[in-house]
């Protein structure tokens, strides 16, 4: 007797590509580190104020490389993960030194290959699922990228005016 094809119905998948808030918020983080690297590459800032934008891109780095690590260790197969899997672009993009922040970007794909093959249902389960988590994890990158957002606007408006209090990054944060 044949098996039934729609009862045997199991899932190829690598559970430790499925997309979760976790990734998410990585690449949201991954997106802001990108977007920290214009001032220090191309703008022209103060050494106050590169040290607090380079202090925040090395701690960013070590967040990728607790993600790297932690994706190494829920791959199934380490090696096709790290050298099939981009998990080797994942470790040089931790590296906290401009030229290696380009491998962030790969990241970035990766998510964005992931979200599009998702319907918005399946957005909406995976978000509600873990709905605390969820929850967290925006909160903390969300108000993170408005503290240091705001506090550069603030900076730029007031750097320049005459009798301006703050006239370094970090006198305003």
């Amino acid at each position: 007797m044949a098996a039934n094809p729609t009862t045997n119905n199991t899932t190829t998948e690598n559970p430790a590509r499925e997309l979760t808030t976790y990734d998410l918020v990585i690449g949201i983080l991954a997106l802001f580190s990108l977007l920290l690297l214009i001032p220090l590459i191309f703008g022209n800032v103060d050494t106050a104020t590169k040290e607090v934008l380079n202090g925040l891109e090395v701690s960013l780095c070590f967040v990728f490389l607790f993600d790297f690590f932690r994706s190494l260790r829920l791959a199934p197969n380490k090696g096709a993960y790290f050298l099939k899997g981009g998990g080797w672009l994942d470790l040089l993009g931790s590296i906290p030194f401009y030229a290696f922040a380009i491998f962030r970007v790969a990241r970035l794909f990766r998510i964005v290959r992931q979200l599009r093959r998702m319907t918005g249902g399946d957005l909406r389960r995976m978000l509600v699922r873990r709905l605390a988590e969820s929850t967290l994890l925006f909160t903390l990158v969300i108000a993170l990228i408005v503290i240091f957002t705001d506090s550069w606007i603030v900076f730029v408006a007031e750097k320049g005016a005459p009798g301006a209090n703050i006239t370094t990054y970090p006198t305003c944060q």
